[in-house]
């Protein structure tokens, strides 16, 4: 049974990410998906100290489309995650996990989401303006 103080925080955490429209709650879902995905590939290109210049060569793609991808200005496909296989000899291991609403607040909480984006050089909080404008004036950036 919840307490009456995680009650308070859960729903405070929904009205935090309440959408005027499943268009809305959909691009953000693409966005933290994607994020996460490329938060694996920065912690690969770390461990072999590549940089993300390296990375745009072996996809055989421009630096600034690398760049893109980072900030969310472009998105992965699948023929991406195949070549971050060849690139790092990895296989990527898709799974589906619980998606409860207090799992995604202790995972994204802003400071943590904050600190997490500063180290991927996303830039914070205007990922959330590109997806959802409306949420956007609701997250406010947190202070480590």
């Amino acid at each position: 049974m919840k307490s009456l103080n995680e009650d308070k925080m859960q729903q405070k955490f929904e009205k935090i990410v309440a959408f005027n429209s499943e268009k809305d709650r959909d691009n953000l879902d693409l966005f933290i998906l994607q994020y996460e995905i490329l938060q694996e590939i920065q912690k690969l290109l770390d461990i072999k100290n590549m940089s993300r210049s390296d990375l745009a060569e072996r996809l055989n793609t421009s630096k600034s489309f690398v760049t893109q991808l980072f900030t969310g200005d472009k998105t992965l496909n699948l023929k991406h995650i195949l070549a971050f296989q060849r690139i790092f000899n990895k296989k990527f291991v898709p799974s589906f996990q619980s998606k409860d609403i207090s799992c995604l607040e202790v995972k994204y909480s802003n400071i943590d989401l904050k600190r997490s984006l500063n180290r991927s050089k996303i830039v914070y909080p205007d990922f959330i303006t590109k997806v959802s404008p409306e949420i956007s004036t609701k997250i406010k950036p947190a202070t480590a």
